[in-house]
């Protein structure tokens, strides 16, 4: 059989039986797998709706057969047809595994699809409507509080935050308002900048917090004093923002130790500009 009639067949298969060998599901995911390297066997699969049977087996089966079936979503969310993936209702699915995270290589993949997928803002919209995703993601970066759990994190807590990121980058004031208030993103990604080594992931986790700083500008809320203030400002000084970027001053890697000079100095003057602000309409 030609490679186009095996993956019609699997497909078909993997549809209209309803009982089949793990095995069977497990050689026909690693097929699937395999077509995935070039573009026209990916479409392929696309066109003969491999989604759907994809996201029941991700449902429906355990750890290994889950592993398996991710890799296939994975490389469909990081092409030019994930949309079929959010049609197929895949974020529930993914919630669902981050829940029970049997595995942490099952937890990797999830984020990494999920940050696949958010690079717009109707994918950001459709993660965004199930409020426990973000929720959770968050759960997930604040689980790193020390060198050791980066290291054995690393893969997860980077593919999380990059979520986190294409909310802040991709999505509407409310996505962001939801973000901030429901799933408290702020104070764990400003725990990260004490305890994490990595310099893309800084840098990461600096641009989206002075992102979110910014955005703050856009929905301040009223003082006791009669004045405005940027709430998202005053949740990352609380939080301990200010200490932590001086702290990535002294990082050995300048990129990173010139980010976090550069973004220090930009914070203190939102906050310099605030507080002047406020001594305004007081006086």
């Amino acid at each position: 059989m030609q490679r186009y009639e095996l993956i019609t067949f699997f497909v078909k298969l993997l549809k209209e039986e309803k009982v089949l060998l793990n095995d069977i599901i497990q050689e026909i995911c690693l097929f699937f797998h395999g077509c995935c390297v070039e573009p026209r066997w990916l479409e392929a699969l696309v066109n003969a709706d491999v989604a759907p049977s994809l996201i029941d087996i991700v449902t429906v089966t355990g750890p290994a057969l889950q592993t398996t079936a991710l890799q296939v979503i994975g490389a469909v969310s990081a092409s030019e047809f994930d949309n079929v993936l959010i049609q197929g209702g895949v974020f529930p699915v993914l919630r669902d595994v981050l829940v029970t995270e049997s595995t942490l290589r099952l937890a990797e993949d999830t984020c990494w699809i999920m940050a696949n997928l958010t690079d717009c803002t109707d994918h950001v919209d459709a993660l965004m409507r199930d409020v426990d995703v973000p929720r959770l993601l968050c759960d997930v970066i604040a689980e790193v509080t020390n060198a050791y759990e980066h290291v054995i994190y690393e893969v997860r807590t980077r593919e999380a935050l990059r979520v986190i990121a294409n909310v802040v980058n991709h999505g509407t004031a409310a996505h962001v308002r939801q973000l901030v208030s429901k799933a408290q993103c702020i104070r764990p990604m400003v725990g990260l900048l004490k305890c994490w080594t990595e310099k893309d992931t800084l840098a990461l986790v600096v641009d989206t917090l002075w992102k979110l700083i910014q955005h703050g500008e856009h929905c301040k809320v009223p003082t006791n004093d009669e004045g405005m203030k940027n709430i998202y400002w005053a949740l990352f000084d609380m939080a301990g923002g200010d200490e932590g970027l001086r702290g990535l001053v002294k990082h050995p890697d300048p990129t990173v130790a010139n980010l976090a000079e550069n973004t220090l100095a930009m914070v203190r003057r939102a906050s310099i500009t605030t507080f002047a602000r406020l001594l305004i309409v007081v006086v």
